[in-house]
């Protein structure tokens, strides 16, 4: 399934940056909002971790953990692979909403482009 990148997610602001890492350096980690803010020492507001985590979930880039009182969440592979491309991107000084990540990598495309998820991704 493709989905369509979204600015509040590729947009460099240092606090996403800082979710994202975390996020990616936790492996298959679940989170709820208040255990990521507890993770981050609250350096990240619990709105602005809260409104990442819904954008991650509408791009179904994390799945939510069934069984649990509190939205719980974790990182999808296709999610990790996203988000590894977007740090990439911000790293190199590029738009992450200008690149499709796929199976084999990144290429630039355009603007309005969709990203497709890997092979044998749900």
């Amino acid at each position: 399934m493709a989905h369509s990148h979204s600015s509040v997610l590729t947009r460099f602001n240092p606090q996403r940056r800082a979710i994202f890492t975390m996020l990616l350096n936790t492996g298959g980690r679940e989170w709820t909002v208040a255990t990521l803010t507890e993770s981050l020492r609250r350096s990240v507001p619990p709105d602005f971790v809260q409104t990442t985590l819904d954008a991650l979930l509408a791009h179904e880039l994390m799945t939510q953990a069934p069984g649990h009182q509190t939205t719980t969440v974790r990182l999808t592979d296709e999610g990790a692979t996203a988000l590894a491309v977007i740090l990439d991107q911000w790293r190199r000084g590029q738009d992450p909403s200008t690149t499709s990540v796929t199976a084999r990598g990144t290429a630039p495309v355009p603007k309005d482009a969709r990203w497709v998820a890997p092979p044998g991704s749900p």
